[in-house]
């Protein structure tokens, strides 16, 4: 169906993405669950659900009527009472194998019950925390003495000797795969893969560093061989060729982080979402935000920026990463250790940076870092030796730096270095170690980007946009205010802009088109834009990050709630790597991404109506057939409401739990409204005083760009009309009327 329930020890609590709905144990009503600490949650092959808890034995939910009801409780032998469920699974012919503290049972149809009596060993009383089925029909079994498997045709059990567990040999976990190997989590020995064909089994330390990771309580399949491991000592994504390839814990300086390192469960959900249940609440990671990599600030700890305010990138020989901030100076990312080293001004000590705040890299190819400064001029940086050469403005040397404010840099297909500074477009004389001034190019104005297009021409973002062709020295000037050119693949010119979105533009016809909010766009404020490897752009702004598909003219938006750090990105600060991957920088960090792996959003999740209200009071189920409600409004598909009822309120939600916060709905009473209402982030439709009629709710989730369209359910609304417009009213008017003529001839002619 697409809710998730989640198990606690105050009930079980379903959730719609927004709000939680728990059932728990309510000793004067017989349809709820009994007992309220949960040990086990399954769904069978008809959509059924089935709660085992803590003394309160097996739960069958009623997902209509919303009740429990329990099996084989109240029968004479009552095999399930007060008993504590641990374990539930089905097998290919539908039967329920149950768990229990001290029995393994078989139902069939459920009205038959069979207690496990394996013929070979008559000590099979334990506590029976797993049971699984593998592809071959075999039963495997985790209890606090060992892992066994059963098979049910010879009614035989046997032992898997787990080399390493010792004093204690308790099972949590038991994933059996198609490849033939069962996955087994235990209590002190990590994990173990068992041969399925040989019983042999291969013990698995997750972190030989972290005792408490030898406590293996989940184990769940991801995609491409990888599997996330639930322990004491937190998450670990196992990949089964490479072992531990990430780790995830609670940290109190990241409030993203686990909320505890003690993991419970773990569940991945129909659109990839990893569920994690801990000893001290839930986490969801989303498979797309793990893709993101995020590197934020916090002074005094080098796994983290010293100052958050990105404005520009660059990989060196090396591939470390250099970070240029607002007033952190250099920030350099070793991606091997995860830590970052820095560059700062030394007082009294020329051979250092000459500012904090850095606004352009240059990597020369001869072994030079050229770093454009604000107010501190441009530095030449050389890793290997350390040493630092500076180029500031002198009032007395007209051919020194034009100002100490440098935005950008560029080395050009002739390997000429030109820099842009408040005060115009400078190039590098080598010869002299001066600079040559180009007053006409910006007129004196800030310039705040430089590029070269594929014909060697220089385009030069200013107060306006410039155009300059060395070769001819022809310029030519457009009235735009721009921030970074793009060039793409296909040799296409885009332009950001200040405030008119991202542009299309030609050198023979200027601007051919802008794209901007009205299209789908995140902003109008649009500050860098890369191309990836399938051709798609993305384009930083002051209100996210634009995806967006040149050819089909369509935008997918993405911002802090779809993982990156956050929504306002800042000028200039984008670097595409020879990986693929993308680099953007803001006020809060910068993110590391393969675009690749990230989606573009899931319109097609399940829609469902989660609640109704008449005069504001939400209508609960009754038990009579007359009730307005007779099951839960998301199993409803028709009402029938009394003319004095006719203002209603119906509450619906989207299953995309990933981007619950962006979702936009739309919805449409057909017989009232003339069309479907104005996408927004409302997920109640509200109608007053409806007239008598039948009238259809549709409801649908709607992309940024208002292009797709994911249909959800119908509801069909009967407004009855009030007596007097009744079809048996107007027949006693009729027949009394009538009457009275009758009686007033009858009167006269005597």
């Amino acid at each position: 169906k697409g809710w998730m329930w989640i198990g606690t020890s105050q009930g079980v609590c379903r959730f719609d993405g927004y709000r939680f709905t728990v059932f728990k144990n309510d000793a004067d009503d017989s349809t709820s669950l009994k007992g309220n600490l949960v040990r086990i949650i399954y769904e069978d092959h008809k959509g059924q659900l089935w709660v085992g808890t803590e003394n309160g034995g097996l739960n069958k939910f009623n997902r209509e009527k919303e009740t429990f009801e329990q099996l084989f409780y109240s029968q004479p032998d009552a095999l399930l009472k007060n008993v504590s469920v641990t374990s539930i699974q089905e097998d290919k012919d539908g039967n329920l194998w149950v768990g229990t503290e001290t029995n393994l049972y078989k139902i069939e149809d459920e009205i038959k019950i069979t207690p496990l009596r394996p013929s070979n060993f008559s000590g099979f009383h334990e506590y029976f925390r797993v049971v699984r089925h593998d592809q071959s029909g075999r039963i495997w079994i985790g209890t606090n003495r060992g892992l066994y498997v059963y098979h049910p045709d010879t009614n035989q059990a046997e032992k898997i000797r787990l080399e390493g567990l010792r004093t204690n040999e308790e099972i949590w976990e038991i994933t059996p795969e198609e490849d033939g190997i069962i996955r087994v989590g235990t209590y002190v020995g990590g994990m173990f893969e068992v041969n399925s064909s040989t019983l042999a089994a291969k013990q698995i330390i997750i972190d030989k560093d972290n005792d408490r990771s030898n406590t293996v309580r989940a184990i769940s399949k991801a995609p491409n061989g990888k599997y996330w491991i639930g322990t004491r000592g937190g998450l670990y994504l196992y990949d089964r060729m490479k072992g531990v390839i990430a780790r995830y814990s609670h940290d109190d300086r990241e409030p993203k982080s686990l909320v505890s390192n003690s993991i419970l469960c773990v569940s991945r959900d129909a659109n990839g979402n990893v569920w994690i249940g801990t000893r001290q609440g839930l986490n969801l990671l989303v498979e797309e935000r793990i893709n993101i990599q995020g590197y934020k600030s916090m002074p005094g700890d080098n796994r983290y920026l010293n100052n958050g305010e990105i404005y520009a990138f660059l990989m060196d020989r090396n591939g470390d990463l250099w970070a240029g901030t607002e007033n952190g100076g250099i920030n350099i990312l070793n991606r091997k250790t995860g830590g970052f080293s820095y560059l700062l001004p030394q007082k009294n000590n020329s051979n250092s940076l000459s500012s904090n705040c850095i606004k352009a890299f240059l990597d020369d190819g001869k072994g030079n870092i050229w770093i454009g400064t604000y107010l501190g001029g441009l530095d030449v940086y050389n890793p290997l030796t350390h040493n630092f050469k500076h180029f500031r403005n002198d009032s007395a040397d007209p051919n020194s730096l034009s100002d100490n404010r440098v935005w950008c840099l560029l080395q050009d297909s002739n390997n000429n270095i030109w820099v842009g500074t408040s005060r115009g477009v400078d190039q590098f004389d080598p010869r002299t170690g001066g600079f040559i001034h180009y007053p006409e190019l910006a007129d004196g104005q800030q310039v705040n980007w430089l590029a070269e297009d594929r014909d060697h021409c220089l385009w030069i973002g200013a107060e306006k946009l410039v155009i300059y062709n060395p070769k001819d020295q022809k310029i030519l000037k457009y009235n735009e205010s721009t921030r970074y050119m793009l060039e793409d693949s296909r040799n296409r010119f885009w332009l950001t802009t200040l405030s008119h979105g991202i542009a299309l533009f030609s050198k023979e016809k200027g601007i051919v088109r802008y794209y901007n909010e009205k299209n789908g766009l995140a902003n109008n404020q649009t500050l860098a834009v890369l191309e990836d490897r399938e051709h798609y752009l993305w384009i930083s702004t002051t209100n996210g990050l634009s995806k967006f598909d040149p050819e089909k003219e369509r935008f997918h938006n993405f911002s802090a709630k779809n993982g990156f750090q956050n929504d306002q990105f800042t000028y200039g600060a984008a670097l595409k790597l020879p990986s693929g991957e993308l680099l953007f920088g803001g006020i809060s960090g910068f993110d590391i991404f393969d675009p690749a792996r990230i989606k573009s959003g899931n319109y097609s999740a399940p829609i469902v109506f989660t609640d109704l209200k008449i005069l504001n009071k939400s209508v609960r189920i009754g038990k009579e057939k007359d009730d307005l409600l007779t099951k839960c409004i998301s199993e409803t598909e028709k009402i029938v409401l009394k003319y004095e009822q006719n203002s209603v309120d119906i509450e619906f939600a989207s299953f995309d739990y990933a981007n619950i916060m962006g979702i936009q709905y739309s919805y449409y009473l057909e017989g009232f409204d003339k069309d479907w209402n104005e996408p927004s982030d409302k997920r109640l439709a509200t109608y007053t005083n409806l007239n008598p009629g039948t009238y259809t709710l549709r409801v649908k989730t709607v992309s940024i760009d208002r292009l797709d369209n994911n249909i959800g359910p119908a509801l069909t609304i009967i407004v009855e009309p009030p007596y007097w417009q009744s079809w048996w009213f107007r027949v006693a008017i009729f027949l009394t009327i009538l009457g009275l003529l009758y009686w007033l001839i009858f009167f006269l002619q005597n």
